[in-house]
């Protein structure tokens, strides 16, 4: 018989048995609440990441509740150095379990670290600019050798800190789509740290306006977009960071046919930088669960940005993004000629029909065991395998799946 206790999440520690968690089911990626035997410290800070406040433990199947205090987690300030040590060193791509693991750990201390210095800007203060590059400095190390790992942080988003989580989203974006551009390790951290200070400006916006349930009047928008020109004057106060930064700060809502803002610039016009980010922006904006809507699969997303967006955002940078993300970016739910559904886990350029994926659900929605599967060598008959995408499924029919069978 179970003995279910509800504990605060700073009493949570590994070999507890979590009979449940509390949070919204559309406010956490996994399929259940249940999340069984505790194993590791790494389930406790995605938990702390996504707000979770409590759970439920069953400490019939696990561990109860230590009297003595728990040790304090690796933080802010300065002790932030042995979270360095954490970050040290890159899992091999090949080593699946550990590059999840390592990917948790970005994305807890990247949160921190980014909730730290965009609170400094909303108080008025300076930036703790060598916080900023540390984040950046470990995107641009991990990318040499692990791509994985910042796929996993779109992963990995939380509904209620979305200006955070999308600033570092677009820093990683910015860095695999920067490799990819061919661009040298320092423009790499320029155009990081340019996605990571984007929307810096919103922390002087007031929030009822950020956190509006529903559209904003013309009136609150033209507040709203003042978040370019304010951010662009705080990041340049600053003095240490390069103009560039600023300048892509202040432009990457700008758009090709000259419908953006604050300038109103148009085509060649407006600089690199602010071009690259524009497509970055709206791509993970897309993407993303917000008070007044429900984020889009990566599929769909680049779907409507080529068919409604195709004439604002521009037209040479978005081919190469897709070639960059493919045709079925990671994170997409598809399901299959034979009914099953699945995560795409990752791209094939060569075979951007055909990306490698694990199956979650079965044809009649139920969870089956994770099972990772290549299409390109299982659809290679005439008749095909059933492995086959035969559409893309959006968040609102099925939830993506937790990091746990991302890999």
């Amino acid at each position: 018989m179970s003995a279910l206790k509800r504990i605060p999440l700073e009493k949570l520690r590994p070999g507890m048995f979590v009979h449940g968690f509390e949070l919204s089911w559309f406010k956490h990626p996994y399929l259940t609440t249940r999340i069984g035997l505790l194993r590791d410290a790494d389930r406790i800070e995605e938990l702390r990441a996504l707000g979770v406040p409590g759970v439920q433990i069953d400490v019939t199947r696990g561990l109860d509740v230590e009297p003595d205090p728990q040790p304090e987690p690796c933080a802010p300030a300065e002790e932030a150095p042995a979270c360095r040590d954490a970050l040290a060193e890159v899992p091999p791509q090949w080593d699946t379990g550990q590059t999840l693991r390592y990917a948790r750990r970005l994305f807890v201390q990247s949160m921190e670290s980014t909730r730290r210095f965009l609170a400094q800007a909303e108080a008025g203060q300076d930036l703790n600019m060598d916080e900023a590059s540390r984040i950046v400095g470990v995107m641009v190390e991990t990318a040499k050798s692990n791509r994985s790992v910042l796929r996993l942080l779109s992963v990995l988003k939380s509904y209620d800190d979305y200006t955070y989580t999308h600033s570092l989203n677009v820093a990683a974006l910015g860095v695999l789509f920067g490799q990819d551009l061919g661009l040298g390790e320092d423009k790499l951290r320029i155009l990081g740290l340019s996605g990571l200070l984007h929307d810096v400006g919103k922390c002087l916006i007031p929030r009822e306006i950020l956190t509006k349930p529903q559209s904003l009047t013309p009136a609150e928008f033209e507040v709203m977009k003042r978040h370019t020109v304010l951010g662009w004057r705080y990041v340049q106060d600053q003095g240490q960071i390069p103009g560039v930064v600023a300048e892509a700060v202040l432009d990457h809502h700008e758009r090709q046919d000259g419908t953006g803002y604050p300038r109103n610039l148009k085509g060649n016009g407006i600089p690199g930088l602010p071009r690259i980010l524009s497509v970055l922006d709206v791509y993970d904006a897309l993407t993303s669960d917000r008070v007044y809507r429900a984020g889009l699969s990566p599929h769909a997303a680049l779907r409507t940005i080529y068919t409604e967006m195709n004439a604002s955002l521009p037209r040479d940078l978005l081919m190469r993004f897709v070639r960059c993300v493919g045709v079925y970016p990671p994170g997409t739910v598809v399901q299959l000629k034979n009914g099953f559904y699945a995560v795409v886990t990752g791209s094939n350029p060569r075979q951007p029909l055909h990306p490698p994926m694990t199956l979650f659900l079965g044809p009649d929605r139920k969870p089956v065991r994770p099972r990772r599967v290549e299409t390109v060598r299982l659809g290679t008959g005439s008749s095909g395998s059933g492995y086959e995408i035969a559409r893309t499924v959006e968040p609102s029919e099925v939830q993506p799946p937790g990091s746990d069978i991302w890999l």
